[in-house]
């Protein structure tokens, strides 16, 4: 893939290991304004003094975008969809986290009696038993996975 892509460059040479310089099809074929870099997932990653837009250098070369990333095997497709799974379980997790913190935080306040500067701080004592009881509910969800 890389060396198939370096062949349509002109003047390309390599300057250190995965990064290579050459003449943006862009520009006067003696300057040397483009950077081929080689990303960690085995991609191509195009850059151009001139401030060329990476479809503008594509277009240059007549190749397509999917020129810069390596084939993947239905194996690893498999994989990269698990680990976004997993992320986006993990991003959902966090949320809820977050929520539980800020009830928490509600019943805190209605405990000790203070405003942190918060609107949401209850104006009465039974919009306060209320928060109270529903922050109560959510205390067991809060530590449920750390102590068990």
């Amino acid at each position: 893939m890389l060396d198939d892509f370096l062949q349509t460059v002109v003047n390309i040479k390599q300057k250190k290991q995965g990064i290579y310089r050459g003449s943006c099809p862009n520009h006067s074929k003696t300057n040397e304004n483009l950077m081929v870099f080689v990303n960690d997932r085995g991609g191509i990653n195009l850059h151009c003094h001139a401030n060329c837009m990476e479809y503008e250098i594509l277009d240059g070369l007549n190749l397509e975008r999917s020129s810069l990333f390596p084939e993947r095997t239905p194996l690893q497709t498999e994989q990269w969809r698990e680990k976004q799974a997993d992320k986006r379980q993990k991003r959902i997790e966090e949320d809820k986290a977050h929520e539980l913190y800020i009830e928490l935080k509600v019943l805190c306040q209605c405990l000790e009696g203070r405003i942190f500067g918060n609107d949401s701080h209850p104006k009465n004592k039974t919009e306060c038993y209320d928060r109270e009881k529903q922050a109560m509910r959510l205390v067991p969800k809060l530590f449920k996975g750390y102590y068990s």
